[in-house]
């Protein structure tokens, strides 16, 4: 019987060796993408357009001969189409490479990103801040892929309290903008916290749909704040620049849209424990004013106060009498010289001369004797002044010392200590209610292992037993 059939090796044979003698000595134009030199010396790398693209292969023995294949450049490559036999794929080995100007994907994306810049869409300011405690955040991504998988695994890792919803829409090929766009509108009316926007990654091409302009001045209208997690590690797509935030991964898009619960917890056990200190600090601070008041001898004695003022009193008054009394006998002294060497001088003078000089010392006299009685009066004024302000003191002082006696808090001084303990039970009251653990009454779960909160399914391992807490009570389960 004629053999109805090859093998695969057989078909791939006949196409290498058609395409082997098909299609030598071809010269290529497009736009290099993702070059790669290897540890052997040869460089791997694709040429596209704005529609195909092919894989090409430029050996170590080419290479020093001809000029290094770099991202973005359009070239013209000469080479032939060889057919990797095992493998049933095809490229073209390179063995000159020339230069054809900038690949016009590459021009496209550098002058729309020019033009948004001078726009203003990537400025700082526009820039919205990303929410420290989400509630609900929206994810735009493929469906059932591992963005949407590494997105939801970190979230309920940090922060489980958080909802997610997806946005399903495709995330390469000419169609994405469209649906990425419409999407981000849809989202944007779902009240979220925080939207995140990507793909797990690839080569420039499959990135492509994210440098769409419609799609970019979609994301800088949003009124939610975005995170921009494309994936992958060298140039920036366009919405990269107009998104609120950068990742590089879909894991740490997750990472920046919701806190840690474990920095949290121990966040919140540190202030609880600082709002304890602080409040045993005061109450013994109060306990401390309280027993110096009590022992202090002024309260004990209260006629102190008084014997103290009294006797500052009239050591003042004593003081003003005496150095007036001084002033004045020094004066009067000096008065009495100045008479007896007026009187001496006058027996030498005329008796005209004398008897003016006489009248000049008897209206001296007169008026250091008029000086003297008013100072007197003036003494005694304010000693009477002095007297009635000490008085005056003396009585408000001990209005002020019988109200304070008879106050409600020194009467019931463990009133006090009361109101110091109603201060630290509020406060307890508000670290419980700050207590994620409050979350459980909402359908969350917290899993124990060994007194431990588990935090990831890492933590665990094949016949672990754990303990699974609900708001009403707990199980006791086992890992199979």
């Amino acid at each position: 019987m004629e053999k109805e059939y090859i093998s695969v090796s057989d078909l791939n044979q006949k196409i290498h060796k058609h395409i082997g003698n098909n299609f030598i000595n071809l010269k290529v134009k497009g736009e290099i993408s993702k070059p790669y030199l290897s540890k052997s010396g040869h460089y791997y790398f694709d040429l596209k357009d704005e529609n195909s693209k092919i894989k090409c292969t430029l050996f170590k023995n080419y290479a020093f001969r001809t000029i290094k294949p770099k991202e973005g450049v359009e070239v013209i490559v000469k080479g032939k189409v060889t057919v990797y036999k095992r493998d049933g794929t095809y490229n073209i080995q390179v063995i000159k490479i020339q230069k054809g100007g900038t690949g016009n994907l590459y021009l496209q994306y550098l002058k729309l990103k020019e033009k948004l810049k001078k726009e203003g869409l990537f400025d700082p300011k526009h820039k919205k801040q990303l929410p420290p405690v989400p509630k609900k955040i929206g994810v735009i991504t493929a469906e059932g892929g591992a963005v949407i998988h590494d997105i939801i695994t970190t979230v309920k890792r940090r922060w489980p309290f958080t909802e997610i919803l997806l946005f399903p829409s495709k995330v390469q090929g000419n169609d994405a903008p469209e649906e990425l766009i419409k999407q981000l509108k849809k989202s944007d009316k779902f009240n979220l916290d925080t939207i995140i926007i990507g793909r797990g990654g690839g080569s420039v091409e499959d990135l492509w749909c994210f440098n769409d302009e419609k799609l970019a001045r979609e994301v800088f209208k949003l009124k939610t704040p975005i995170i921009s997690a494309v994936g992958h590690e060298s140039d920036f797509t366009i919405i990269e620049e107009v998104a609120d935030k950068r990742a590089a991964t879909p894991t740490a898009a997750a990472e920046l849209a919701v806190p840690d619960i474990t920095e949290k917890l121990d966040k919140l056990e540190s202030l609880k424990k600082r709002i304890k200190r602080t409040l045993e600090y005061k109450l013994n601070e109060c306990r401390r004013d309280y027993d110096n008041i009590c022992r202090n001898r002024l309260l004990n004695n209260p006629k102190l106060i008084y014997k103290e003022k009294l006797d500052s009193f009239e050591n003042l008054t004593y003081k003003l009498q005496y150095n007036s009394k001084q002033i004045l006998s020094k004066r009067e002294n000096k008065f009495k010289e100045l008479k007896n060497t007026l009187k001496y001088l006058s027996s030498n003078l005329e008796d005209s001369k004398r008897n003016r000089l006489n009248n000049i010392i008897n209206r001296l006299e007169f008026n250091s004797r008029n000086l003297i009685i008013k100072k007197e009066k003036e003494l005694t004024q304010i000693t009477k002044t002095l007297e009635y302000k000490s008085n005056e003191l003396m009585k408000t002082s001990e209005n002020q010392l019988n109200r304070f006696k008879n106050s409600y808090i020194l009467k019931n001084p463990q009133k006090i200590i009361k109101n110091k303990q109603e201060e630290l039970d509020k406060n307890k009251e508000k670290l419980v209610l700050l207590n994620p653990r409050k979350t459980l009454k909402r359908g969350y779960t917290l899993t124990k292992h060994d007194n431990k909160v588990i935090l990831s399914s890492k933590q665990l391992k094949k016949g672990d037993k754990i303990e699974i807490e609900f708001d009403d009570g707990s199980i006791n389960a086992k890992v199979i």
